[in-house]
């Protein structure tokens, strides 16, 4: 009998041990994720050009006009012509790309008829199904290679 709870003593401990050690891993790399977060920043540089000024100033997150998303990239809310110029993406003083950005005023002007919402909302629809499509043709094609080279 007691070797049957020194086998079940052993599996519990190498459970615990196998449990804290996973732990401790998810931990290492939350942290050295955060590290990353905090000291390798993205930095976004907008340049505007006038008539009477030109220069470039850093962008500043904020929810109502410029917000960072997941992978470190920037969306513009409420565009208009004065966000048109250059912008660059920046690591640690290094320039990683430049857009330049040009706004057209006629076509960034919200629908003002429900009819116009609905175009524009069936227009993004038919993208998306393009794109839901197109992924999963991909999806097929990577499935199918998996199963080539596993033979």
């Amino acid at each position: 009998m007691m070797p049957v709870i020194q086998s079940k003593l052993n599996e519990f401990t190498a459970k615990l041990y196998k449990l804290i050690f996973v732990s401790l891993l998810f931990l290492w790399f939350f942290v050295f994720f955060l590290f990353l977060k905090i000291f390798i920043t993205f930095r976004f540089l907008f340049h505007f050009v006038t008539i009477l000024v030109s220069g470039s100033y850093e962008i500043i997150f904020t929810p109502s006009k410029y917000i960072e998303t997941s992978e470190g990239g920037l969306v513009i809310i409420s565009i208009n012509e004065g966000d048109g110029g250059r912008y660059d993406s920046y690591l640690d003083g290094t320039l990683l790309c430049s857009y330049s950005v040009n706004v057209d005023a006629h076509r960034c002007t919200p629908p003002s008829k429900k009819n116009d919402y609905q175009k524009i909302y069936s227009h993004w629809c038919n993208e998306f199904e393009k794109y839901k499509s197109a992924m999963k043709q991909w999806q097929a094609k990577q499935e199918i290679s998996i199963l080539i080279t596993k033979d």
